[in-house]
């Protein structure tokens, strides 16, 4: 399992994907709270809008975490796929 744990997060990356994970769950509450307060339909939506594009970015970090296997590999498709179309397809 030595060649497996090459291609886990270290320590520090794992904070930083917390850090990352935390600034975007952080920005998507005050997305969804200004959506709420705003009047005008086109503000609201273009907040909501905003909030979507939080979502996607926690789960990708996210199916990021849950994926089997090398981590590299699979940042990568992450990354070409733009999160789209990428379900976590197993090695």
């Amino acid at each position: 399992m030595e060649h497996d744990s090459e291609h886990r997060l270290t320590d520090q990356e794992l904070m930083f994907v917390q850090h990352a994970l935390d600034a975007e769950l952080t920005a998507l509450k005050k997305a969804h709270h200004y959506a709420a307060e705003m009047e005008d339909d086109n503000a609201r939506q273009l907040m909501l809008e905003h909030a979507d594009i939080h979502h996607r970015r926690v789960d990708l970090l996210l199916g990021l975490l849950d994926a089997p296997g090398d981590i590299t590999k699979h940042a990568k498709l992450l990354l070409q796929s733009g999160g789209r179309g990428y379900h976590g397809a197993h090695d």
